[in-house]
Order: structure tokens, then sequence, then C-alpha cells
């Protein structure tokens, strides 16, 4: 009977000390899934600051084709009043080449933007 005992009482240390274990393993599986989760935030953070820095560069060459769209009309302009129409036509289609490039520019800023929002 003493022996019965003594080998219930070890098989109840045994249980005790695997349930121990199994939870010291999951809380590293929690811990260690944190950390990496933290790694890839920063990674995003920092992409993001790397995004919105070519955002800001892409707005600024916006400004330089709005420049040169207003060059072009002008010289359309004065084309025209020369009478040299095909010259006209090309600078005509310059400026509106240009100010769709602003626009898919914009569209694409924003969508950014948005995205880096949510």
């Amino acid at each position: 009977m003493n022996t019965h005992r003594a080998v219930r009482q070890f098989l109840a240390k045994e249980e005790n000390k695997t349930e121990l274990k199994s939870e010291r393993v999951e809380l590293n599986i929690v811990e260690d899934t944190i950390k990496k989760a933290a790694k890839i935030g920063g990674k995003i953070l920092g992409l993001e600051s790397d995004i919105l820095s070519k955002a800001s560069d892409i707005k600024k060459l916006s400004g330089d084709y709005t420049q040169y769209i207003n060059q072009f009309r002008d010289f359309e302009k004065k084309a025209k009043d020369l009478g040299i129409d095909n010259v006209a036509k090309e600078a005509s289609e310059a400026a509106k080449s240009y100010e769709d490039k602003i626009k898919r520019a914009d569209k694409m800023l924003n969508n950014v933007k948005a995205a880096i929002k949510r």
C-alpha cells in the first residue's frame, strides 16, 4: 500500500512539473511573437517615412511640371499668333502630357497617403 501511495505522489509531482514547463514554453512563444511584431512595426514605420519623403519629392516635381506647362501654353499662344499651327499643336500636346503626369502623380500621392493613414 505504501508503495502504491508513493507511486501516486511521485506521478502527481511529475505531472505538475510538466504543466509548469508547458506554461513557460507558451510564455516564451508569446514574448518572441511580441518582439518579432515590434521589429516588423519598426520597419513599417521606416518604410512609411521613406514613402512620405518620396511623395514630397514628387510634389516638388509637380510644381516644376506646372512651370513647364505654363511655358508650353504661352509658347502655344505665341505660335498661334504667328500662324505656326503645327508648332502650336506640339506645344499643346506637350502641355497636356505634363498635365496628365501631374494628375497621375497627385492620384498616386493621395492613394499612398490614404494607405498610410489606415
